[in-house]
């Protein structure tokens, strides 16, 4: 495992090399192999013809894994709960992804904005919002696929991490006073050659 990268201050974001062993990385691709769906993207009922049919903002595909789907899947929970110095009971379930050629994600945030209320009502009434992103790349992409930040003032231009088999990214969604960092708008770039496999791992409040 690789040292720490400190890629931005505010807000926090950093990446680990190496953090996933290649045959981690293996393990969770080799089972999500024709599980994927088409992604989706979070709604409340009266935006749902705009995101269920129409929205091409997002283009890749996931599957949803639980924690303990198999004993490899829970080791690995863990060893990322262990880095965080967190419970990995607050994570929501592995988001396993995948983009072919052309496929993105368009710029968005993960967390929720607590003043979209309806929206933040159903999102994060049980387990409150997303506290961390932790995103893992599970290979190498042969060009394209970086994850990429647009708005942070600080760096004055696009800030683009490279997705790199076994790198563990991990950045904060809020302020201390539970608004959206407004800087941690980001997306996954278009993959030009190859294909990207990652997971998401989500911490929530509780």
């Amino acid at each position: 495992m690789s040292k720490l990268t400190i890629v931005s201050d505010d807000p926090y974001i950093c990446y680990i090399d190496n953090f996933l062993t290649p045959e981690e990385c293996d393990f969770m691709i080799s089972k999500s192999i024709g599980k994927m769906s088409n992604a989706k993207v979070s709604y409340i009922d009266s935006q749902k013809d705009k995101y269920e049919s129409k929205y091409k903002g997002r283009t890749n595909k996931s599957y949803w894994m639980d924690h303990d789907k198999y004993p490899e899947s829970l080791a690995l929970c863990n060893k990322i709960a262990d880095l965080l110095e967190c419970d990995y009971k607050h994570f929501e379930k592995f988001q396993m992804i995948h983009y072919g050629v052309g496929e993105e994600y368009k710029y968005h945030y993960d967390g929720y904005d607590k003043h979209e209320k309806e929206k933040y009502e159903k999102y994060c009434k049980e387990r409150g919002n997303r506290l961390l992103t932790v995103l893992v790349y599970l290979n190498d992409v042969e060009e394209g696929g970086e994850t990429g930040f647009s708005k942070i003032k600080k760096y004055g231009g696009t800030i683009k991490i490279k997705a790199k088999k076994g790198r563990i990214v991990v950045f904060h969604n809020l302020h201390s006073n539970g608004e959206i960092h407004r800087e941690t708008m980001h997306a996954g770039l278009p993959v030009i050659k190859g294909e990207k496999w990652a997971f998401n791992l989500w911490l929530r409040e509780r």
